[in-house]
């Protein structure tokens, strides 16, 4: 079972934001993040959140929402982990003082949409107030902080759930930070 990246359309109206930090509490993230072991991380200190999004924020969610089905051996359940912590890291790195949305000149992989902000206006609306943002960072770290535990406990129900969740809190943050203005499902 896979979970869709893109364009899934959250509210940004109280009860989505809600029910992502009710999921995992900016307190409870902070203490799954910390309770992870220390790994040695290959994040780049000079990479932008695009770069981030590209690789390896995206190939890893899309490996944990695989990772509903079982893994068989302790090789695939090593890999789980491994993915969890990446998670842990990107989210971490995403919020680092000096991180830019985009280096001067970076381009999207594909030309922003009528409803999509660019990456200089995303800058901006995350410059106006970075504690939603660092606060939805720290929630995928806490979640991640949760995928790790389950790999480690050999959980593979509980990845359904996460994974439930840490689309959750991926749509939230970009609907809020990269298509603010697309257009929402009736009743929304």
């Amino acid at each position: 079972m896979s979970r869709p990246v893109l364009r899934i359309v959250v509210s940004m109206g109280g009860a989505a934001l809600l029910a992502v930090f009710a999921s995992c509490s900016p307190k409870d993230a902070a203490e799954s993040a910390t309770a992870v072991p220390a790994a040695a991380s290959s994040i780049s200190k000079d990479a932008s959140v695009i770069d981030l999004m590209r690789d390896p924020i995206a190939p890893t969610a899309d490996a944990l929402w695989a990772g509903v089905e079982p893994p068989g051996t302790d090789a695939q359940w090593s890999v789980l982990r491994q993915k969890a912590q990446t998670l842990i890291d990107a989210a971490k790195a995403m919020v680092e003082d000096d991180r830019v949305i985009a280096h001067p000149g970076q381009k999207l992989k594909d030309a922003p949409g009528e409803a999509d902000l660019s990456p200089e206006q995303s800058q901006a609306e995350i410059s106006k107030d970075r504690a939603p943002y660092v606060a939805l960072a720290t929630v995928m770290q806490g979640i991640g902080g949760d995928y790790l535990a389950a790999a480690e406990s050999r959980k593979a129900e509980a990845f359904d759930d996460l994974g439930g969740r840490l689309a959750e809190v991926c749509e939230t943050c970009h609907a809020r930070y990269w298509y603010p203005k697309a257009a929402k499902p009736p009743g929304l």
